[in-house]
């Protein structure tokens, strides 16, 4: 007797704990609602509108600004401090690969302190490496300021831009995605030649400050990255208020009881009590303490399962990486992104030894990678409003860029060498617009940003170690088998989801079936 109570005690300072730190979160959340009033908002209109104006301009200023200037640093870190091609290459490998294995950490931040408030962190990261790398003299400087502070502060900026979209728009949402991704490619279009010209003009140190000051652009942005009132915000200070209320309640009741006056009450903390008689905090405790108390998930309710969510986030991510078709996912984006990592760190300097091109020529190669990649985005806008498997789009499109990326490594002239990047930044710029989009058909909007925070921490094992060891094959074979080898990788990654697609395909026909032979059916009934 004297146990269960105690046990129930324990549960009781468990969720007490679990309350005040939401109630920290919430706090932190709202100082940037008491800096900027909050404007009426409602779903697919108004403000959502200017919601994803400023969520464009952030991603041509995290992503867009990332994989364009990534090359041009790879050649001129090797030439400040000195370095050979594979040690230059991993500084920029180490900002690509924080950038996604800090997304984890950047969506759970998103889930406790909502989309403004980590905008706004993101923003000072980006806007204090950048900027402080104006001082920077030694390798590792680089590596601590561009490489880790900059990676945390595009990281953050990416999740909280791409979440708030989903918290913002329903009926225009894959439309939403792809505006949004098209700011990344308009990034691609600019940053190759403004970087180049701000590095040749100013030199590295004082080119690095004046790019800090672009990232001011996040707070901007952060300071309108609201939700729907109603929708996340309201329903969480309800839903704490009413965890909180029902708290003190029990506990106020238990210090009323008596062992000896009201011995009929000490059950309500048994394990074998039905959970309708327990409070409600106890209850969320004993659904979800155990392991293996989850129920297994089937095929048919796994999207159900995923829309609902939970209230703790370590059980959201053990729903998520119960989903074989997930793990398919996660894989994806590993060997994918060694093939995207490798080439924008590879390219400039290919292009230089083996076609014979100079730097301006080069960075022109990697501006036609962003206007190709403006159109693959626009290509996916025109037909976002139709129905359609985006999962097979997603394969197709890295399956494309992965062999092109192989073809490409045996241009010999400058004009080989711009048609095959012409196409790989085609395919890729189709399969980033399509992104969100696929990710949103595995999960709910409860879900989005656990799921993405996941598919991005497995695309930073593939930036952080992909690039080095193709780098290493560069240095010690050649070049061309490095690309060669990037590439591989990509078509490896597109072939991960083919099951997954199979399986697809396979329970469409049996849908369709099951759907002729009741429609059959219902004929012949109504025959006889």
């Amino acid at each position: 007797m004297a146990s269960t109570r105690c046990r129930a005690n324990v549960t009781s300072i468990v969720g007490t704990s679990k309350q005040e730190s939401s109630a920290t979160s919430l706090y932190f959340s709202n100082a940037c609602e008491r800096m900027c009033p909050r404007p009426t908002l409602r779903q697919d209109k108004g403000f959502a509108w200017f919601i994803l104006a400023m969520s464009f301009l952030s991603h041509a200023l995290h992503l867009g600004f990332t994989y364009a200037v990534i090359g041009n640093l790879t050649v001129i870190h090797q030439s400040l401090f000195g370095i050979d091609l594979q040690l230059s290459s991993f500084i920029g490998s180490v900002h690509a690969g924080v950038l996604f294995l800090f997304a984890p950490v950047a969506s759970v931040l998103v889930k406790k302190l909502r989309c403004r408030a980590t905008e706004i962190l993101g923003g000072l990261c980006l806007i204090l490496g950048i900027g402080l790398s104006y001082f920077s003299s030694q390798p590792w400087h680089a590596f601590l300021l561009f490489g880790l502070l900059g990676g945390i502060g595009v990281s953050c900026v990416y999740v909280a831009s791409s979440e708030v979209l989903a918290l913002n728009f329903t009926k225009y949402k894959y439309l939403a995605f792809s505006i949004a991704v098209l700011g990344y490619y308009g990034g691609m279009v600019a940053f190759p030649i403004v970087s180049q010209k701000l590095f040749d003009l100013f030199g590295y140190n004082h080119a690095m400050a004046i790019m800090a000051s672009f990232h001011v652009v996040h707070l901007l942005a952060g300071c309108v990255f609201y939700q729907p009132s109603g929708e996340g915000e309201k329903s969480e200070r309800s839903s704490l208020s009413e965890a909180k209320s029902a708290l003190h309640e029990e506990t106020a009741k238990e210090k009323d009881r008596s062992p000896k006056n009201d011995k009929t009450e000490i059950p309500l903390f048994k394990v074998n009590t039905p959970e309708e008689n327990l409070p409600q905090e106890v209850q969320l405790q004993s659904n979800f303490q155990d392991p293996q108390a989850l129920p297994p998930v089937s095929p048919d309710s796994e999207k159900e399962l995923m829309e609902s969510g939970t209230t703790n986030l370590k059980d959201d991510f053990k729903i998520l990486l119960a989903s074989p078709k997930i793990w398919a996912m996660l894989f994806n984006g590993l060997l994918w992104n060694i093939n995207v990592a490798s080439f924008f760190i590879l390219v400039t300097d290919f292009a230089l030894q083996a076609t014979g091109i100079n730097k301006d020529e080069a960075a022109f190669g990697v501006t036609i990678v962003g206007i190709t990649n403006i159109a693959g985005c626009l290509l996916v806008i025109s037909v976002s409003a139709l129905r359609f498997d985006r999962l097979m789009l997603h394969f197709t499109c890295t399956l494309v860029y992965g062999i092109t990326t192989v073809v490409m490594a045996f241009s010999s002239n400058k004009a080989m060498f711009y048609a095959m990047v012409g196409l790989w930044g085609l395919a890729q710029g189709a399969s980033i617009a399509n992104l969100l989009g696929v990710l949103d058909n595995f999960c709910g909007v409860k879900q989005l940003a656990l799921l993405f925070g996941l598919y991005l921490f497995a695309e930073g094992f593939g930036a952080l170690g992909g690039p080095p060891l193709c780098g290493y094959v560069s240095d010690k074979v050649g070049i061309r088998y490095g690309l060669i080898l990037a590439g591989c990788a990509g078509i490896a990654g597109s072939l991960c989801i083919l099951p997954v697609i199979i399986k697809q395909l396979q329970g469409q026909l049996r849908n369709g079936s099951k759907r002729q032979y009741s429609i059959t059916t219902s004929a012949s009934d109504e025959k006889i």
